[in-house]
């Protein structure tokens, strides 16, 4: 049964690792620069490392946001890949980045301009 999962295709494997480890240390990288944070406020006190994870969320919520757009687009690109129509594909890599950079410059202005009013919703 083993047997039947190891995909033989020559190259995959090369393929699936050039595209595995830079995600991997995207995510390795994340995970400690949030370590580092935890850890470095968590010697000033409760209600620093309370602050900075509340603060935190307003851009969590962000970027699940955009991950659900661009993994949408992704599904789209995935069936005109399958078409062979590329044209197609680039206009939507164009369309995703254009709306999230549009949302992220709308949310950035939102919390810089409005950063008590999007706190206030979080906490009293």
């Amino acid at each position: 049964m083993l047997n039947n999962l190891i995909i033989k295709e020559k190259g995959f494997y090369k393929s699936f690792i050039a595209l595995v480890i830079p995600i991997a240390l995207q995510n390795l990288i994340t995970y400690t620069l949030n370590f580092m944070d935890t850890l470095m406020l968590g010697f000033l006190g409760e209600n620093e490392l309370a602050a900075s994870s509340l603060a935190n969320v307003p851009f969590f919520v962000f970027s699940l946001f955009v991950f659900g757009l661009i993994s949408g687009s992704n599904v789209m690109i995935s069936q005109y890949w399958g078409k062979g129509d590329r044209r197609t594909i680039n206009s939507i890599i164009g369309l995703g980045l254009i709306s999230a950079f549009a949302i992220s410059a709308i949310v950035a202005c939102g919390i810089f301009l409005f950063p008590r009013q999007v706190m206030r919703v979080l906490t009293n």
